[in-house]
């Protein structure tokens, strides 16, 4: 009697935690309803595993070093080094975005083609921009989507590269009349999870993930999981690989914390 008692206690424990995030529009917002397509996943996510949650949403920069128990966002950036469970809730890709009347040419996602070019990229991005300008890139850093666009238009930058998703977001926002003008050409190879990440090391990091984990086949399989990605992918359609890739992504984290 005494052990049912304590394990009826432990279900019913309330958690309620803070994760950590960087503002990236649809995907992640303060000022989104839900906090955008990532935030409603979240939701879903938390509701379901009677988690209660809030969303901190810090600069990319400090974002990747970022040592906190609760984040997320996409586990490559991070740089800090700690045990976490990772479960990947959604999928993204990278896209190289150029404003036409400035390009003789389109452009494609390989090194000779961007050879001579002004590169832009979100400020904390790019680790080593050697690599780039050893292939005769140089690399413009900024600190909003939005402006590196309006450099794009104002032809101070060539070519930036942006999640495909929220740069497409942002030239609707911005240029709607003008929006013809931009081009994006997806980067072969450049997807990678949305996912929210726990602290391995705690007692209240492993019961929060075993929440998450007794919930999540069942929410990323559901009709209402669907509707909140058809709704940010809207024209464009969900990837016809979303679900596949998910999986692989799960599979590879499926062994427990990753650093």
């Amino acid at each position: 009697m005494l052990c049912l008692t304590l394990s009826r206690d432990i279900r019913a424990e309330a958690f309620s935690v803070a994760f950590q995030s960087t503002a990236t529009p649809p995907i992640w917002g303060p000022e989104l309803p839900g906090d955008g397509m990532g935030g409603e996943i979240v939701k879903l996510l938390s509701e379901a595993a009677d988690v209660r949650y809030s969303i901190d949403y810090i600069p990319v920069a400090r974002f990747r070093r970022s040592a906190a128990s609760y984040i997320v966002g996409d586990p490559a950036i991070l740089t800090t080094k700690k045990s976490r469970f990772v479960f990947p809730i959604a999928l993204f890709n990278s896209s190289l975005f150029y404003y036409k009347p400035h390009q003789a040419k389109p452009l494609r996602p390989q090194l000779q083609d961007l050879s001579g070019s002004r590169l832009g990229v979100l400020r904390g991005t790019v680790e080593d921009s050697n690599y780039f300008t050893s292939h005769g890139i140089r690399v413009e850093e900024s600190d909003s989507i939005e402006s590196l666009l309006r450099m794009l238009r104002k032809n101070r930058i060539d070519v930036c590269i942006l999640i495909r998703l929220a740069g497409v977001y942002e030239i609707e926002r911005i240029f709607l009349d003008d929006k013809n003008n931009f081009a994006e050409v997806a980067i072969p190879g450049t997807t990678r999870p949305i996912a929210i990440m726990l602290d391995a090391d705690t007692a209240e990091g492993r019961a929060v993930a075993e929440r998450y984990r007794a919930v999540m086949d069942k929410v990323l399989m559901s009709r209402e999981y669907r509707d909140i990605i058809e709704k940010y992918y809207g024209d464009w359609g969900v990837p016809g690989n979303w679900f596949d890739a998910l999986k692989e992504f799960e599979k590879s984290y499926a062994a427990g914390a990753a650093d």
